[in-house]
This record gives C-alpha cells, sequence and structure tokens, in this order.
C-alpha cells in the first residue's frame, strides 16, 4: 500500500481512539491518560487566555483589529508592487519579441531563397574576371 494511505489509516485510527478516550473520561469524570501532566497544560492555557482577556480589555479590540487592518493593506500594497513589477517585465518582453518579429518580417520578405539569389547577383564576377581567374589558374 501507498504511504499515504497508511498515514490516512494510522490517523484516523488514532483521531478515533481520542474521541473513545474522551468520550470514556466524561463518563467517568476524571482523566485517564496523563491526568496531571494535562491538568497542568489546563492551567497554563487558563492563564494565557486570562492574559489575553486583560490586554484586549486594556488595549480594546478595536487597536487589534486596526493593526491587522494595517497589515492587511501593507500585504496588498506589497503585492499591488510585485504585480507592477510582472507587468512591466511582460511588457518589455513583448514589445522586444514585437521588434524581434518585425525585424524578421522584413529580413525576410522575399524569402530565404531570394535573398540567397540576390547575394549571388550581387557578388558575381563579371565576365572579364572570370577569364581573368580561369588563365590564373590554368599558368600554375
Amino acid at each position: 500500500m501507498h504511504v499515504s494511505v497508511w498515514i490516512l489509516l494510522i490517523s484516523g485510527f488514532l483521531l478515533l481512539s481520542l474521541a473513545l478516550l474522551l468520550a470514556t473520561e466524561s463518563k467517568i469524570g476524571r482523566r485517564i491518560i496523563f491526568g496531571r501532566t494535562r491538568a497542568f497544560a489546563d492551567l497554563h492555557v487558563v492563564g494565557l487566555q486570562s492574559k489575553m482577556r486583560r490586554r484586549t480589555e486594556r488595549w480594546g479590540t478595536f487597536n487589534i483589529r486596526t493593526l491587522f487592518h494595517y497589515l492587511f493593506h501593507q500585504l496588498l500594497g506589497a503585492l499591488l508592487f510585485l504585480n507592477g513589477l510582472a507587468e512591466r517585465y511582460i511588457s518589455r518582453l513583448r514589445y522586444h519579441n514585437k521588434k524581434i518579429a518585425h525585424r524578421a518580417k522584413q529580413i525576410s520578405s522575399g524569402g530565404h531563397l531570394a535573398e540567397i539569389a540576390a547575394h549571388k547577383g550581387d557578388t558575381a564576377l563579371s565576365d572579364e574576371e572570370k577569364t581573368a581567374r580561369k588563365e590564373h589558374a590554368l599558368r600554375q
């Protein structure tokens, strides 16, 4: 079996076991497993909860909400800035590709074979040059 199936089976078994344990403990009225450790953790969670309640009473939930609002707007501003950078980059790429395509279209208006024929006509030897080369090759 795949690892993902094993993970699903094990996590399902552990979740079911935890649910049965909590149901049994609520029926009995006391904790069965790790009673002292869980009581210690409960004290710390209650202490943290009371600290958070005092801070929200002192500072007010409005300030916390305003802080999250500010942070959210900062995040949106950063995303907008990154979006602008990406847009400019893509725009430059499109402009560059357009220039290359336009240049290629101008060069290959007659096709590659037409360019070869034009070059051959431009660099062709005259009749006098041909005979001079022929005589030079025969003399050697």
